[in-house]
């Protein structure tokens, strides 16, 4: 695996003489890399599959549950593949981050947000059959405690066309008071550093209710929701050395995935075509299920 680190020179800089509160701050760096081993296949021209994935960061039954998650990874084929969750090594003996570089994806970024001892660490990777060509890491100015979340914002050359991503990683469980500013911070974001006619993709994790406010100031006018009907659910509890279904049970929903549509003729935006939540086998890879979704540009 050749690897190099791009110094991230976007910083708050501007935003901070204004009179917002606080900004997001970037990451001092973040890891992309290309690995000369895959095979770029061919794809079609005007579709593309994004998955996200949170891999669970709990400390129960590591090694057999990043294995499992490998396996959903493969089956799922996504062209763009965002986890959450990820560390270079959840426990001793447990790499995660060195296994998954080994897929077959060309194309690679991540970005440790969290890093307190080695069973606390959190990570974002993207793993990507197209070119990455702009990464930038961003922490949230509001976290509670040692909590680090934030996203990372990115280019990536698909074929048909440059499309911008955010992908997210909310602490689950954060106070409520604190996500609602970070979802500010997000659409802060999007407002002022992407362009209104741009094609713009939201995945990750993101711990609020999907009928809610806040989701509701974080789609604004343009974006939608991804499978919003089929009703994904979260339980995080556990069964065990194993984690529960993704999708019984009471709980909150975490994952998303959204997009820039676009209503009129005369604009082009996103168009899903086909979208889904999958029901991992047992033993359960995450008490989070993948989200996955097809689009194409109309």
């Amino acid at each position: 695996m050749e690897k190099m680190k791009e110094k991230i020179g976007f910083l708050c800089g501007l935003l901070s003489l204004t009179l917002l509160p606080a900004c997001v701050t970037s990451g001092a760096e973040i890891d992309l890399a290309k690995n000369p081993l895959s095979t770029q296949n061919t794809f079609a021209e005007n579709r593309l599959r994004l998955v996200t994935f949170n891999l669970d960061g709990q400390k129960k039954d590591k090694k057999n549950r990043l294995d499992r998650a490998v396996e959903e990874i493969k089956f799922l084929k996504g062209d763009i593949i965002v986890l959450q969750d990820v560390t270079g090594g959840w426990s001793k003996g447990d790499p995660s981050r060195p296994v998954l570089e080994s897929l077959a994806y060309p194309f690679q970024a991540f970005y440790l947000f969290e890093d307190k001892m080695p069973m606390a660490e959190s990570g974002m990777m993207v793993l990507s059959k197209w070119p990455i060509e702009r990464a930038e890491a961003y922490v949230f100015t509001h976290n509670s405690g040692q909590r680090r979340s934030g996203f990372i914002m990115c280019d990536i050359k698909v074929p048909m066309g440059t499309l911008t991503f955010i992908f997210v990683q909310i602490s689950l469980g954060e106070k409520a008071a604190v996500i609602e500013q970070q979802i500010e911070e997000l659409r802060r974001i999007m407002d002022d550093k992407i362009e209104p006619d741009g094609f713009l993709v939201m995945a990750g994790n993101f711990d609020i209710d999907p009928d809610g406010s806040l989701m509701d100031r974080l789609k604004g006018a343009e974006m939608a929701v991804a499978g919003s009907e089929k009703g994904l659910r979260k339980n995080p509890s556990f069964s065990g050395n194993i984690l529960t279904p993704c999708n019984l049970g009471e709980g909150r929903r975490s994952d998303y995935i959204l997009y820039r549509a676009s209503d009129n003729d005369e604009v082009q935006g996103l168009k899903e075509l086909d979208s889904g939540v999958t029901q991992p086998e047992m033993p359960y890879p995450s008490s989070h299920c993948p989200v996955w979704a097809d689009l194409a540009i109309q």
